[in-house]
């Protein structure tokens, strides 16, 4: 059927209008002829609306004389009248062919360029380092080498740790990952000092020396690890010190802090327990009329779990008979 409507379309075909005493004979001389009709519609009882192949409407002059029905054409559909239409203009004619070409020659081009990805690099700095290895608006498809350009910003780009160009149409689409570079080091004498109170598990030094050991009560600020040996900071538990002969101090400490918190609670409580009784109920909904089977008992509290069976569908995605139990 489709088919057969493309090569209509193709070869043209026609929307008529019948009126006359009988439609209906007009319609089986006709295909008693050989010619395919479609899309019938009749508004009345004495005229129909129908298509028709273009080749098709000239075997029907002699069925309207039989019938006595007449027959006139409302629309002309196809690229065959179309064509004849646009050739009986030919500034029109040239215009669309024009209009043709220059949409072909310019869809050759990229004319927007969109970068995505960057977080570290400006965007200007990016877009200047893209128009000088050729991807910008109006560069030609053909002469953009994918895997030139991406070598090329690699090296020009310090900060990029991957980089893809890729063309959809008249947009060339730059994705970018950048490097995650590492946390700032501090210099110079790094301490460890206390976080909160608290009483000391285990300490692990790994850089420095400890300032305190394991059953040591300490308090916030307290100096747990110190980068400079015990001899410079005197044996003083304290975080003030910041020497210049020592290194960065690592370590790891683990102590038991204490958190406090306060909440009322009533004398007396009042908590439902289960009793074990259950009654079953069931109802019907017709439409938008519901009907119970059986009176809802009267408890002061209880757990209530509904169970529906539907049936015929409606459009609006509702049931039209519900079950409810």
């Amino acid at each position: 059927m489709l088919i057969q409507r493309i090569w209509f379309f193709l070869r043209g075909y026609l929307v008529i209008l019948v009126k006359g005493p009988h439609p209906e004979q007009f319609l089986n001389a006709a295909i008693g002829q050989g010619v395919r009709l479609w899309d019938i519609q009749r508004f009345g009882p004495d005229w129909l609306l129908c298509k028709v192949g273009a080749q098709g409407f000239k075997k029907l002059r002699p069925v309207f004389r039989k019938t006595r029905c007449q027959g006139r054409i409302k629309r002309r559909i196809g690229l065959t009248f179309g064509l004849r239409r646009i050739t009986k203009r030919p500034v029109l004619f040239l215009g669309i062919v024009v209009c043709l070409a220059v949409g072909y020659i310019l869809s050759g081009f990229v004319w927007f360029v969109e970068v995505e990805g960057l977080q570290q690099i400006e965007p200007d700095s990016f877009r200047t380092t893209l128009e000088g290895v050729g991807v910008r608006a109006g560069a030609r498809r053909e002469d953009l080498d994918r895997q030139a350009i991406e070598n090329e910003l690699l090296k020009q780009e310090t900060l990029i740790a991957w980089v893809s160009l890729k063309v959809k149409g008249t947009v060339a689409v730059v994705q970018v990952v950048e490097k995650e570079l590492p946390e700032t080091i501090p210099q110079g004498v790094v301490n460890i000092i206390a976080a909160k109170d608290g009483l000391i598990q285990k300490i692990l030094v790994l850089k420095g020396y400890a300032a305190v050991t394991e059953g040591d009560t300490v308090h916030k600020g307290d100096l747990l690890i110190s980068a400079n040996p015990p001899a410079l900071f005197g044996g003083s538990n304290s975080s003030a010190y910041s020497g210049t002969l020592g290194i960065q101090a690592q370590g790891l400490v683990e102590a038991r802090v204490w958190y406090e918190s306060s909440e009322t609670v009533p004398i007396v409580s009042t908590t439902w327990q289960p009793t074990g009784k259950k009654r079953t109920l069931w109802s019907f909904r017709i439409g938008n009329h519901q009907f119970n089977l059986g009176k809802k008992p009267n408890y002061a509290k209880s757990k209530t779990s509904r169970l529906v069976k539907e049936w015929l569908p409606c459009r609006n995605g509702k049931s039209f008979v519900e079950v409810i139990r």
